[in-house]
């Protein structure tokens, strides 16, 4: 199959048979995303298989989650997608938090704003940092969407799992991991709706030279 026909064959699953994923072809789709490029080689990506017993505890979970957020969610339909699926594959990286600060000289002239030279390493860790990492998460996780649609495996990548990010870390006993999202892998059974997508008069931005050489 040829690049671009993958990539226009990937669309996001809704509905899904309890059919499996073969252990060789998740082998595959794990691989690809070990392969994906990483700021400085960092490669902070870690990967959580989920067993049919801890996917349906967590889709009870998302069911059962109380919305205080006033916000209008799909944390429900995500919960149907993952009960339904046959696999479904937790991704997290290394959590930065306060911690770091220990890795840092005279932490506690940083903190107090005294150290303005080691400020700029502070800023690396938490924000620079931070972004690289889950920009490097989000190319592995598109390596593995893409390398399940060359095997004719149907995907959803799942963000609603963060609503309830606490109480996943709580009940897998992970303490020091950033959950970043989830992905479903299995078999359709019924065909998904392509969605629309921006125009590229739309999308691209900045000199008017640019934006007339590539939206003609």
């Amino acid at each position: 199959m040829e690049f671009s026909e993958v990539i226009e064959r990937r669309l996001t699953t809704l509905n899904y048979t309890n059919k499996k994923v073969s252990n060789e072809n998740m082998n595959k789709i794990i691989e690809s995303a070990i392969i994906a490029p990483s700021a400085k080689n960092r490669q902070p990506w870690r990967f959580y298989l989920l067993t049919d017993k801890q996917k349906n505890d967590i889709a009870d979970k998302m069911e059962n989650w109380i919305n205080h957020t006033g916000l209008v969610t799909t944390v429900k339909r995500s919960a149907n997608v993952i009960r339904q699926v046959g696999n479904c594959v937790l991704i997290y990286s290394d959590k930065w938090d306060s911690n770091h600060v220990d890795k840092i000289k005279s932490p506690q002239k940083l903190l107090n704003g005294e150290d303005i030279e080691n400020m700029v390493i502070m800023h690396d860790y938490y924000f620079d940092r931070i972004k690289a990492d889950t920009l490097s998460v989000g190319a592995a996780v598109e390596h593995m969407i893409l390398k399940a649609t060359e095997l004719g495996i149907d995907t959803t990548w799942l963000c609603d799992v963060l609503f309830i990010g606490d109480m996943i870390n709580e009940y897998l006993g992970l303490k020091d991991k950033e959950l970043i999202c989830g992905v479903a892998f299995g078999y359709r059974n019924q065909n998904p709706i392509k969605k629309g997508r921006y125009k590229k008069e739309y999308l691209i931005i900045g000199e008017e030279n640019g934006r007339q050489k590539f939206c003609r």
